[in-house]
């Protein structure tokens, strides 16, 4: 198969996080030849293609699509507009005949393959990675996002219409497709690296002074605040924070951790790339999150496939299919009740072991890497090969 990949993020940014994956592109290497292309200006390493792209030969399209110019030249998004402005993208394309496209995300690149599929009659299939929650994003999205994601809706519902199939990576989002959008959807998780060997189920705190060590990863951002975990550290000499992941409450998280004298206990690694956190989560007991996100976050299957303990504030995780049977140990969003889960954590250590193993055997029965990889490898090759009018 020949594939096209559609992308308004930069890998550039995605590496600087740490966040490439092997194969990520190309699960099950259901592609001999990929054909990235970056709706953004970019200029990622050629070795991060290829690493993403595995074992598949793979070329690169860059284009500067920049969200003012291009909302100025298509007059606010309209279709026939926008397969104008994208026509260095359908000429790349057409040159390099790929059997399918997949966009990444709800945003400009779902909007640019209903545009780009139809006028080179290549199926399309578009990936969800966020919940489009209105309220969530009122909240927390900048008044530019916003607007811009009211210019793009038409085109990405569009889109989402004439899409061979969807893939939601959150069962939550699936309320918020339309109806014909959503018989076309199936919900299946990220794709995430593992590493089965780390899991360490008999180690760590057994009640006899030893640390319990609690790992934080992903973004510190309005949302995702990780200020009740850093305060329900201070409550125990016993507990040790590793937080990796960067953003706008980073300085905020390491003032705190100063002024409440724990900042020898709470490490901060701004980024870590993926090989080497997968690697070192045997050094951990309990991956912790506090998230206002209705989302089954990578790091959770990542950590729960290593077998380490989760601990998550209850709203809105608990509502979302995933969690169904996961043995999670939820929480309020506040220090007092993240505090008591650590401590029962470091004094019980029965049942922390039990919880690790439960925790284990649920991730690789419902997230295994391989199996997910190949159910989305078949969804790809199905819609190559059963193609629909689109409407």
């Amino acid at each position: 198969m020949r594939l096209a990949i559609l992308l308004d993020d930069r890998i550039t940014d995605w590496d600087a996080k740490g966040e490439i994956l092997p194969a990520y592109f190309n699960p099950a290497g259901v592609a001999d030849h990929i054909t990235i292309v970056g709706l953004l200006a970019d200029k990622p390493a050629a070795a991060t293609l290829a690493t993403l792209t595995a074992p598949a030969e793979w070329t690169f399209i860059s284009v500067d699509m920049g969200r003012f110019g291009l909302a100025l030249r298509t007059l606010g998004m309209r279709p026939v507009l926008l397969r104008r402005a994208l026509r260095s993208v359908l000429k790349g394309l057409r040159e390099q005949k790929p059997d399918l496209i997949r966009a990444y995300g709800d945003g400009f690149a779902a909007a640019a393959a209903g545009v780009i599929g139809p006028a080179i009659g290549i199926p399309y299939v578009i990936s969800l990675h966020a919940t489009p929650d209105p309220v969530i994003r009122r909240q927390y999205a900048s008044l530019r996002d916003r607007f811009w994601r009211w210019l793009l809706a038409p085109s990405v519902e569009a889109a989402l219409r004439g899409a061979q199939r969807i893939i939601a990576v959150y069962s939550p989002i699936l309320s918020f497709l339309s109806e014909p959008v959503r018989d076309r959807a199936v919900v299946l998780p990220n794709v995430v690296a593992a590493q089965p060997q780390a899991v360490r189920h008999e180690n760590g705190p057994d009640g006899t002074g030893n640390n319990l060590r609690l790992l934080w990863i992903g973004r510190l951002i309005p949302g995702r605040d990780p200020t009740p975990v850093i305060e329900a550290v201070a409550s125990r000499q016993d507990m040790l924070l590793t937080v990796v992941g960067s953003g706008p409450l980073l300085p905020i998280a390491r003032d705190l951790a100063a002024r409440l004298g724990i900042d020898h206990r709470v490490r901060f690694i701004p980024a870590l790339e993926n090989a080497q956190l997968i690697a070192e989560l045997g050094n951990y007991e309990v991956l912790v999150l506090r998230t206002d996100y209705a989302e089954l976050a990578k790091p959770v299957m990542e950590a729960a496939l290593a077998g380490l303990v989760v601990v998550i504030n209850h709203q809105p995780s608990a509502v979302l299919d995933e969690y169904r049977g996961f043995p999670v140990v939820f929480t309020d969003a506040t220090a007092e009740s993240y505090s008591a889960a650590f401590c029962r954590l470091a004094d019980d250590c029965r049942w922390r072991q039990d919880l690790a193993r439960q925790t284990y055997a649920f991730a690789r029965e419902h997230w295994n890497p391989d199996v997910v990889a190949r159910r989305i490898a078949d969804i790809m090759r199905d819609a190559t090969a059963n193609k629909r009018d689109i409407r």
